[in-house]
C-alpha cells in the first residue's frame, strides 16, 4: 500500500470538515454569554459556519465516500442511526452534569 493510499484511507477531507465544524462552533458556544452576546457577530458567524460545515461533512460521508469516518453499514436498515443520536443526546446532557457535580 502506497503513501498515498493510506494518506487517503484516513479520509482527510472528511477528517477537516469535522474538525472544523466541531473547532467553530464549540468557539461560538465558549464564547456565548459570557465573552459576547448571544447575538454578536463573534458568536453567530462561527456557529452559523460551523454548522454549514457540519451539514457539508454529513453530505460528504453519505454521498462521497464508502468508507468514510463512520462505517456506513450500522446505519443502513434497522433502529441503528435513532439509537445512535439518542445515545449521543444522553451523553451530550449526562457526561457534563455528572462532571460538574464531581468537580464541586
Amino acid at each position: 500500500m502506497s503513501w498515498k493510499d493510506v494518506a487517503w484511507a484516513c479520509d482527510p477531507i472528511g477528517s477537516f470538515l469535522y474538525v472544523t465544524s466541531a473547532t467553530l462552533m464549540l468557539i461560538s458556544l465558549d464564547w456565548a454569554g459570557g465573552t459576547y452576546p448571544w447575538h454578536d457577530k463573534h458568536v453567530v458567524a462561527p456557529l452559523t459556519i460551523g454548522l454549514v460545515t457540519l451539514v457539508a461533512f454529513a453530505a460528504y460521508e453519505w454521498k462521497g465516500r464508502e468508507d468514510g469516518l463512520f462505517a456506513h453499514v450500522f446505519f443502513r436498515g434497522g433502529p441503528n442511526f435513532g439509537l445512535s443520536v439518542f445515545a449521543f443526546a444522553v451523553e451530550g446532557y449526562a457526561a457534563p452534569q455528572g462532571i460538574q457535580q464531581a468537580l464541586t
